[in-house]
């Protein structure tokens, strides 16, 4: 359903309002989307969207985009939100707080998997909280399903589809990946060898 207010968005399609979300589940009509919650735990348990399953997918990374780690990885997060109730029938909504990583994540991963229908709460939970919509702390158990993926490749671009694109394009410096990659592994430990993560983004 698009945005009340798509704010130029390429593509509004893909969120979903507080209000449309909420008449779509008070209407009962139709397939009722599978709510997914990608906020820590503690923040799931404070409050949220009735019906809302809670995942967390937020410690879940891969550094390695090798062919071996990366199929065991994807068929871990597959497993994963599998037995959160996702099945290719269902359209599913994924939030957060404001529509931010952890939705984001949650999303590109039901994308490459091949689902059909997948949607952002417009805002997050603190758009829905601010529309005035009903919260609750009962916890909705996750029924497990079958979910058979039809992955994407398009979707996914790993450290070998960058260095070939690299390479062609002439601008391939292997410094500069090294430092990307340093980066992306150690932030931090980054940052406090080289002045802060400004050094990074203006390198």
């Amino acid at each position: 359903m698009v945005s009340d207010d798509p704010g130029g968005y390429a593509n509004a399609s893909l969120l979903e309002t507080p209000r449309s979300l909420f008449d779509t589940l008070d209407a009962g009509a139709g397939p009722t989307p599978l709510l997914l919650d990608l906020r820590a735990a503690e923040d799931f348990a404070a409050g949220h969207v009735p019906g809302a399953v809670h995942v967390d997918l937020w410690g879940v990374s891969l550094i390695d985009t090798d062919p071996a780690p990366l199929r065991a990885f994807m068929w871990m997060i597959h497993h994963v939100l599998e037995a959160r109730g996702v099945t290719a029938a269902r359209p599913v909504v994924v939030y957060d707080d404001k529509s931010g990583v952890r939705a984001a994540r949650a999303f590109w991963f039901l994308e490459y998997f091949g689902h059909a229908d997948v949607r952002v709460l417009d805002g997050g939970f603190t758009a829905w909280v601010a529309a005035g919509l009903p919260v609750t702390r009962d916890v909705q158990a996750a029924t497990p399903a079958a979910w058979s993926p039809e992955p994407r490749a398009d979707r996914l671009a790993t450290w070998r589809d960058v260095l070939e694109v690299a390479k062609a394009s002439g601008s391939f410096d292997a410094g500069v990946l090294k430092e990307v990659r340093a980066f992306l592994e150690a932030p931090s430990q980054w940052s406090a060898a080289h002045g802060g993560v400004s050094s990074f983004l203006s390198s």
